[in-house]
């Protein structure tokens, strides 16, 4: 959730004709006239590029007395105080225990960054006074070249020069997509983090030397980061995500916000005057990598008219990528369907189309994507494996067609997994009968 500054409420009206008030907070797509509320005041959707409001609560709010930023301020004040405090002391308490340990804080550009940087410096100040202790560091920006110039500036002009390690990639993000034959990052396939961030991160610091990284993360930002503590090492990686690391064995990541809520950080901005990254006032929930799978519609149209230049590139980077990877071959969506966001999913229609309602324009649809008959098409809607009750996709539902029979009884289908169980098949047998299936023309596939 985030306020909604003056620059996205004209652009909200611009879109939509409805002027919100003053101090209203956006959680996705939902609008808030305050943090506080338990409903939103608007909900809405963004279709072929239009924002439509699905939902209008105004009636609701006809007496409620709004709560403007001030006045949160001044609520929460006594739970922002306590919150700092105990950040501080954890912060303080590890790096005397640690004091010798080489210290870099890792700035994105963004406001989590930017609050737990204020933090960083005001408890190595305390520190110094207290103790005479000096602690030295690095600040460090992975540039992928793929942010604005928003936060370019950002990071040149608020941030101390001496300290700012700037790491430049050696090929460009837009490059390195050029140079792939233009396969886009998807969200079931997204390597550019590990290449762009992470990936320069632990080429540009010795893997072998005891590094503490100060970094932004919350366990509010997403399920994966919802388990994260402040103190994380390459053992606890393991931990929670099944044996697998990007950590080098004898660093530490260190996370002073981490239990932070969204109100807290921009509380904090607010209560401590701090500057942030203008693209906030234009409505956008985080800075970073500007062109990201996982923006919403939303923020695709903030792109498109706070970035022309950048989005126009995206676009005719797709339009490249639709002939160069095949993706109507593969994925069977329009080249206009890909360019308003399907390029995201990393999945085809067929898939789309087959965990929606079947409704008979839907089955019609997919019979005719597939060149079957509408009978089978609605034997695809919505199946489940009958031994484990997981989602069942579109390949696995032909394998159990063509292997079967495609009168089978539809309450006996199995997934992979239990398929190979069954039938004492490997995966990659499995995989490869699909492939054989699909290049002898088996419209089932």
């Amino acid at each position: 959730m985030k306020p909604i500054f003056e620059p996205e409420r004209q652009f909200f009206y611009k879109k939509t004709g409805i002027l919100l008030p003053t101090d209203c907070w956006r959680d996705g797509t939902k609008i808030y006239l305050d943090c506080t509320c338990d409903k939103p005041l608007y909900k809405f959707k963004v279709q072929n590029k239009n924002i439509i409001i699905s939902k209008d609560n105004t009636k609701l709010f006809k007496d409620y007395k709004q709560k403007k930023l001030i006045e949160l301020q001044e609520l929460y004040n006594e739970r922002i105080n306590i919150l700092v405090k105990r950040t501080f002391y954890r912060l303080a308490k590890f790096i005397l225990k640690h004091p010798n340990k080489l210290y870099v804080f890792s700035h994105s550009g963004g406001k989590d960054s930017t609050v737990a940087y204020d933090i960083w410096v005001k408890t190595l100040k305390k520190i110094y006074d207290k103790y005479n202790i000096t602690i030295d560091y690095i600040i460090n920006f992975a540039n992928t070249s793929n942010e604005t110039a928003d936060t370019y500036k950002y990071i040149k002009n608020e941030l101390p020069k001496d300290k700012l390690k700037i790491l430049n990639p050696k090929e460009g993000f837009y490059q390195w997509i050029k140079r792939k034959n233009y396969y886009t990052p998807s969200c079931l396939v997204r390597n550019c983090c590990r290449t762009y961030k992470e990936g320069q991160i632990n080429k540009a610091y010795d893997n072998n030397l005891e590094y503490v990284m100060c970094i932004g993360v919350r366990q509010v930002e997403s399920v994966k980061r919802s388990k994260y503590q402040f103190a994380m090492d390459d053992t606890f990686y393991r931990k929670i995500f099944n044996g697998k690391s990007n950590m080098p064995k004898k660093w530490v990541n260190i996370a002073p916000i981490v239990d932070w809520t969204d109100m807290d950080v921009w509380l904090y901005i607010k209560k401590n005057n701090l500057k942030y990254n203008p693209q906030y006032e234009f409505g956008f929930n985080r800075c970073g990598c500007l062109i990201c799978p996982y923006q919403s519609d939303y923020i695709d149209l903030l792109i498109e008219e706070y970035y022309p230049n950048q989005w126009k590139r995206w676009i005719d980077i797709l339009t490249k990528s639709y002939t160069s990877t095949f993706v109507y071959e593969s994925f069977k969506w329009t080249l206009e369907e890909w360019l308003n966001g399907k390029w995201k999913l990393g999945t085809g229609k067929e898939h789309e189309l087959i965990h929606k309602k079947p409704t008979p324009e839907r089955i019609k649809e997919l019979a005719t994507i597939k060149g079957i008959s509408e009978e089978m098409a609605a034997k695809y809607f919505n199946k489940r494996c009958s031994y484990c009750d997981k989602k069942l996709n579109s390949a696995e539902l032909a394998m159990n067609f063509k292997m079967i029979g495609r009168e089978m009884d539809l309450n006996k289908l199995l997934c992979r997994k239990c398929f190979c169980n069954k039938f004492n098949m490997s995966s990659k047998e499995y995989t490869q009968k699909i492939i054989e299936f699909r290049n002898s023309g088996c419209n089932l596939f």
